[in-house]
């Protein structure tokens, strides 16, 4: 469970620091052309809502966690986790779809990002069907010892792979939000160079 609020801290860093970083971007326009400005904010805008995405997907399994975990402590609320559940569930299906659906449109050939997002759908769907359908089965029986034993037996040991692999989809965000930049950079003068051949040329 630490591992998760240390993935949600991260995240709320990252975030802030994207936030930082689009207010830079969107303000440096005096010194390079407005296409490539455009084109870096895009970029930052892009890495900002994927990570958002992310994040939402973080908390709402944390919470699913937490939901269980105190539904063993507090049966009388039972009624109430179950709701947190089914709840955050929703959110994590949601979001997911965007988050596949906005990379796979726009990094069609990013073998990478398709061979991550294949990784989280198996161990998330692991993780569905033998932590967290069953947990909601015996909440909904109140059999606290079967709870308690999903919840030792699998939901800790199954939320490390899909930690680990939400991490790998985070960390896939940060390096092409740091590489886009550099690439839109390399285009704007690669673009000069040959727009000044032309002219020389045309001379």
């Amino acid at each position: 469970m630490f591992d998760d609020i240390k993935i949600n801290a991260l995240l709320t860093i990252l975030l802030a620091l994207l936030l930082v970083g689009l207010m830079v971007v969107s303000g440096k326009g005096l010194y390079v052309s407005d296409k490539l400005d455009s084109s870096t904010k895009l970029t930052y805008e892009k890495r900002i809502m994927s990570l958002v995405q992310l994040n939402a997907i973080s908390t709402a399994n944390l919470g699913n966690r937490l939901a269980i975990s105190n539904s063993i402590y507090h049966p009388d609320d039972m009624a109430k986790y179950i709701r947190e559940i089914e709840k955050n569930k929703s959110v994590i299906d949601e979001q997911w779809g965007i988050y596949t659906a906005t990379v796979l449109r726009d990094a069609p050939d990013d073998e990478e990002g398709k061979r991550l997002i294949s990784k989280f759908t198996e161990v998330r769907g692991r993780f569905v069907e033998e932590a967290i359908k069953p947990a909601l089965d015996a909440m909904r029986d109140s059999k606290l010892g079967e709870i308690k034993r999903i919840q030792v037996e699998h939901v800790g040991p199954l939320n490390a792979p899909l930690n680990e692999a939400l991490n790998a989809l985070i960390d896939k965000q940060i390096r092409d939000a740091k590489k886009a930049p550099e690439d839109s950079v390399r285009g704007f003068w690669h673009q000069s160079k040959v727009d000044q051949l032309k002219i020389g040329w045309a001379v």
